[in-house]
Order: C-alpha cells, then sequence, then structure tokens
C-alpha cells in the first residue's frame, strides 16, 4: 500500500469515518527510548509517528487532570450551596477572621474546643467587625460539612412569626429544631428591642435548648453585659454565661465612607 493511499488529514479520516468508509492505514514502527520497539497506526499522511504507550499515557495524565479540576469545581460548588443553605450573607461569604488579635482567636478557638452550651458573645460598638468575625467562623465550619445556621434576631423572630396561625410551609416545630438543632448557631445583632414577650421566650427557647444540647451559638450585639442581660432576661443570660466567652471588639468604624 502506497502513501498516495492515505487520508491527507485527521479530519479527512474522521470524515471517511463518519460516511461509513474505511480509509486506509499503515502500521509504522515506531522505537521508544521508554518503551522500545513498537507498532503506531498512522491514519493520515502527515501523521508524525509516536509511540503508542507514551501517547496513551499522556491521554490519561489529561484525563486525570481534567478530573481533578472538575472534581475541585465540585468542591467549589458544594461549598457555595452550604453557605447559601446556612444564610451567611453574600457580603460575608469571604469572610475570614484576619481581623481578630492572636488573643482573640485563641479565645475563639478555647471556646470551641470546650463548648458546654454557653455562648461566645462578641460584643463591641457599631463597624468593628462583630459580624465578619461571626460569619468567618461559620464559614469554616460550612465548608468543614457542619450545620451552620446564620441568621439576625430580627430575622429569626419573624420567620417564627410567620409561622403563627398560618397552613402550609414550616411549623412552628420545624423553624425551632432547625435553628436549635444546627451544629453552630450565629445570632446577629442582639440589640435592646427584640420584640414582644412571645417573640423573646420564642428566641429564649432556641438558646436554652441549644444549651441544654451543648450547642455552640455566636452571638453579636453592641450592648454591655447589663444591656444583653435586661435584653435576653437574666435566666437566658445566665445560660449563655456559662461556659462561654465575651470576646469585647473595640475601636472606631471599619465601614468605609464620604462624608455627606
Amino acid at each position: 500500500m502506497g502513501s498516495s493511499d492515505l487520508c491527507q488529514t485527521p479530519v479527512e479520516y474522521l470524515k471517511r469515518m463518519v460516511a461509513g468508509e474505511q480509509p486506509a492505514t499503515e502500521n509504522v514502527i515506531v522505537n521508544c527510548a521508554t518503551h522500545g520497539e513498537q507498532t503506531f497506526l498512522r491514519v493520515a499522511q502527515d501523521q508524525l509517528p509516536i509511540c503508542p504507550v507514551c501517547q496513551e499515557q499522556r491521554s490519561q495524565r489529561r484525563e486525570r487532570r481534567a478530573g481533578q479540576v472538575d472534581k475541585r469545581k465540585g468542591y467549589a460548588a458544594a461549598a457555595i450551596t452550604r453557605l447559601e443553605i446556612a444564610g451567611i450573607p453574600r457580603k460575608y461569604r469571604n469572610a475570614r477572621w484576619r481581623r481578630l488579635s492572636a488573643r482573640q482567636r485563641q479565645r475563639v478557638r478555647e471556646y470551641l474546643d470546650n463548648c458546654q452550651g454557653g455562648a461566645m458573645i462578641l460584643a463591641g460598638p457599631v463597624g468593628t467587625g462583630k459580624t465578619w468575625i461571626a460569619c468567618a467562623i461559620a464559614r469554616e465550619a460550612a465548608v468543614r460539612n457542619q450545620f451552620a445556621m446564620f441568621t439576625t434576631v430580627r430575622e429569626l423572630i419573624a420567620t417564627i412569626r410567620s409561622t403563627w396561625g398560618r397552613r402550609g410551609g414550616p411549623s412552628e416545630l420545624e423553624v425551632f429544631q432547625r435553628y436549635a438543632g444546627c451544629d453552630l448557631l450565629v445570632l446577629d445583632d442582639v440589640g435592646a428591642s427584640l420584640g414582644t414577650e412571645a417573640e423573646i421566650a420564642s428566641v429564649a427557647d432556641v438558646l436554652c435548648r441549644r444549651y441544654n444540647d451543648e450547642l455552640p451559638t455566636i452571638i453579636t450585639t453592641n450592648l454591655d453585659r447589663d444591656g444583653l442581660k435586661q435584653a435576653l432576661g437574666e435566666r437566658i443570660f445566665d445560660r449563655l454565661r456559662d461556659g462561654g466567652k465575651w470576646v469585647p471588639l473595640e475601636g472606631e468604624s471599619r465601614r468605609g465612607g464620604s462624608d455627606a
């Protein structure tokens, strides 16, 4: 068989295969420095003969690299999904806890390592990074497959209140179980005005269950100890202190802005 019987290009070869033809081929002996003498099947006149074993190994390496890229993309997509399920706001999904001092980071680790149901309370003026730090911890938990939940106290009250007297949708018990049973709860922006006695009692029930089940809770507030005790009630505040940590954040607001 002469070389003129070969397809001119690999594309032409594919065209003939699609058309049901059987293009001419030829066997070429290749001397590979790694694999010795090998037979290469040439299907195009301008196709350079290469070792078929080396060619297969390169193909397998490309497939493995592609699989690793797809796997990493899958991990990233799963992490984003967990952050969405956790309710972490988009603004804080890339939060890291670099803003914590070495002493504050140590207190966070001590709390998480020895949590017995008390809360870690991040307290400080507006703009000192309380929510950022809380979300950084929740984000770390979420990407490590922990069931973390983030909510402001007003959102929690609104979610509970929306179940009262409503047919269909989550029941009050289901909402309670979601927040009382998650691996980590971040309760953001606990202020002086929480709501009615019934609404405050619902929040207290969530915190009380988490205390009894020894589940970690992170609370952010701009109140001092006396103000938080008055807002939540002495009974719940006493439980939060038991095994908990008070982490003060000081300084001026880090939020940018311009004068009006």
